[in-house]
């Protein structure tokens, strides 16, 4: 998606960028390609992470560990876009950020990745922190929950009702 096109623009931009004083593109440069290293296996863990979140809710279906498995994956692809995006407006130089161009596209999309529904900050707080509340439930045969401020309902077969003061 937005990160990987991230990443070739990012590289064709170094192949292609040779600012003045230098002999070669920066393609050649040490930090460029560290750079340009680190995005592609941030992106490509992220892929795998996701690809195994999607396989997990295939075999288990919607279960506690699968649902914390999947937010966690939605957590760590929505920053690895959002940085893929920054370093390649940081590696496409002045020029990546004028409209039009597909470093500011994909720039403008990927800022978005970490806060789409749900926000990185409620998926790993609340979700994932819920999704374990209900697995050791089900673990010790509980199958109901009184709660004050959580909904448990997206956990399929596991019942929640609110405290009443």
């Amino acid at each position: 998606g937005v990160g990987f096109a991230a990443l070739r623009a990012a590289i064709a931009s170094a192949k292609q960028r040779q600012p003045k004083g230098y002999r070669q593109p920066l393609a050649y440069h040490p930090d460029v390609r560290r750079r340009i290293a680190l995005m592609s296996a941030q992106l490509e863990s992220a892929r795998w992470l996701v690809r195994y979140a999607a396989w997990l809710l295939d075999m288990e279906g919607a279960t506690p560990h699968a649902l914390a498995t999947f937010y966690k994956a939605k957590y760590v692809m929505g920053e690895a876009v959002t940085g893929a995006t920054r370093s390649a407006l940081e590696v496409g130089g002045g020029h990546a950020i004028f409209k039009g161009s597909v470093i500011e596209r994909v720039f403008r999309d990927g800022a978005t990745a970490s806060i789409m529904f749900p926000p990185g900050d409620l998926r790993l707080c609340n979700l994932v922190f819920d999704a374990q509340i209900v697995a050791l439930c089900r673990d010790a045969g509980v199958s109901e929950l009184l709660t004050e401020d959580h909904d448990f309902a997206r956990f399929p077969g596991f019942r929640s009702r609110r405290l009443q003061h």
